[in-house]
């Protein structure tokens, strides 16, 4: 059985708790830089000027996805029919 931890993030020190919640999340995006970092190395070596042309100029299009999907979750949760959570207050 798996024990669940829970964290007050109502006590505390806040700075340090908001320090602490936002860490996996700038781990994440260093990462992400790292990879593009990588990515544009490696096709700009291997491929040459006009792939990573191509690579650079679609990359707003990963974006774009991540954006609307994020728009729709939040919509899908906001709806009434949609959100386990809502309590009809």
């Amino acid at each position: 059985m798996a024990l669940v931890q829970t964290k007050d993030m109502t006590a505390g020190n806040p700075v340090k708790l908001i320090l602490i919640f936002a860490l996996p999340i700038l781990a994440g995006n260093m990462l992400q830089q790292l990879y593009s970092l990588v990515d544009s190395l490696i096709i700009g070596r291997l491929l040459g000027v006009t792939a990573l042309t191509a690579v650079s100029a679609s990359g707003w299009l990963d974006w774009a996805v991540l954006v609307t999907q994020i728009l729709l979750d939040k919509k899908v949760n906001q709806s009434d029919d949609f959100n386990p959570f809502h309590r009809g207050c």
